[in-house]
């Protein structure tokens, strides 16, 4: 009897210890997942290998940009390489044909043509003039025409005063066909006095190539025609021609021009 008691006295108790329904104890509940993942896994891969792609793209972009720039800028100075080269070939042999004056010590002047290429020029037409007296008091200014066939190559053209002879157009100056003919005094002409000075206006010859080129005033350049004289008619006192043709005398100093 009393163990029976007994049993019921503890089961009374434990029921009191039990939470009544006003008395329910709260959990709190976990927000965060209930085991742990491993953060390279929660990265969205996807994005990040569309973000990289993008990126090499813009990279592998502007790469070509820079090598078609650079690409472009090779090619045009290899271009205009070539072309100066070109140039330089073209004008080879040309370049060696000048004229320059000659002051003796004795006073007399002469004008040379010279041609140091190792081939002939051809069509040769130099016009230049010869005055008397000096810059600010010109007493004569004669215009010269000279053509010839050709210059030989290796060869210098010294052409002196003593052969050269004027007479005072009538209007316009030119120059007629008597200028390639012995000139006779009754004819108008008139022995050329001592230039103080003579200046080389244009000249124009055929290279081996059968190109025409022309020196004006010492700069060579591609022929163009002329229209009128080199020189203005109101500076000129006559129009001067050659009683004979100039003698080409060889020379020691010749280039090897010869196009390879």
């Amino acid at each position: 009897m009393s163990s029976t008691r007994s049993q019921r006295h503890a089961r009374s108790r434990l029921a009191r210890q039990r939470p009544g329904p006003d008395s329910v104890r709260t959990r709190r509940r976990r927000t965060g997942p209930t085991t742990s993942t491993p953060a390279w896994r929660r990265v969205d891969w996807t994005r990040g290998a569309t973000v990289v792609g993008v990126v090499a793209g813009i990279g592998t972009l502007l790469f070509t940009g820079i090598a078609t720039y650079y690409g472009a800028m090779v090619s045009r100075d290899q271009l205009a390489q070539s072309r100066e080269d070109a140039e330089k070939r073209d004008r080879a042999q040309a370049a060696r044909i000048a004229t320059w004056v000659d002051y003796g010590e004795d006073g007399g002047i002469r004008l040379h043509l010279m041609n140091r290429s190792r081939d002939p020029v051809s069509y040769v037409d130099m016009y230049f003039d010869a005055k008397v007296g000096d810059w600010n008091h010109t007493k004569l200014a004669v215009l010269y025409s000279l053509s010839l066939p050709s210059v030989p190559p290796c060869s210098d053209l010294a052409l002196d005063p003593d052969d050269w002879m004027y007479r005072i157009p009538e209007g316009r100056a030119t120059f007629p066909d008597s200028h390639r003919v012995p000139l006779r005094r009754e004819d108008g002409w008139r022995p050329q006095p001592t230039p103080d000075s003579i200046e080389v206006h244009y000249l124009t010859f055929a290279d081996r190539e059968g190109t025409t080129w022309q020196r004006d005033h010492g700069d060579l350049e591609p022929w163009e025609p002329l229209d009128e004289l080199p020189v203005e008619e109101a500076d000129l006192s006559g129009i001067g021609g050659m009683k004979r043709a100039p003698q080409a005398v060889p020379v020691s100093t010749c280039g090897d021009d010869k196009a390879g």
